[in-house]
């Protein structure tokens, strides 16, 4: 859900690549009910023969096919989604100014936000200046 709300929280155009076929339906409902609430398009798809590759130990291959899909995609979207946490190792491999979230970064963002507002927080040391 970090993803989806953070993908969609400025409206605009937002794909959300998935791997596994069995995500079609869980991706397409998360992001379809983030976006009602942002007024963002969102627009859901397989990346296809990646999952095969995952599930045959060939990551590299796997990474490739994802960043393959957001390099063709992202110059006509706002924000590309990797909906799944083992897409995140395909960024390593995108150009630096794709507009990509993965599920590590909105879930780490999220818990960043929640300790920054829980109380005595501002009388804590921010352990990532050390």
């Amino acid at each position: 859900a970090a993803l989806a709300l953070s993908s969609t929280s400025n409206g605009g155009r937002v794909l959300a690549l998935y791997a596994a076929p069995s995500s079609e339906g869980p991706t397409a409902r998360l992001f379809q009910a983030a976006a009602e609430k942002a007024s963002a398009q969102v627009e859901c798809r397989m990346v296809e023969g990646a999952w095969a590759h995952f599930l045959e130990g060939r990551h590299d291959a796997y990474a490739a096919l994802i960043a393959q899909a957001v390099m063709s995609e992202y110059a006509r979207f706002d924000i590309v989604a990797l909906a799944q946490t083992s897409m995140a190792a395909a960024v390593a491999r995108l150009d630096p100014l794709a507009p990509v979230r993965t599920v590590p970064d909105a879930v780490m963002s999220r818990l960043d936000a929640l300790f920054k507002d829980a109380p005595g927080a501002a009388d804590q040391p921010d352990a990532r200046r050390n």
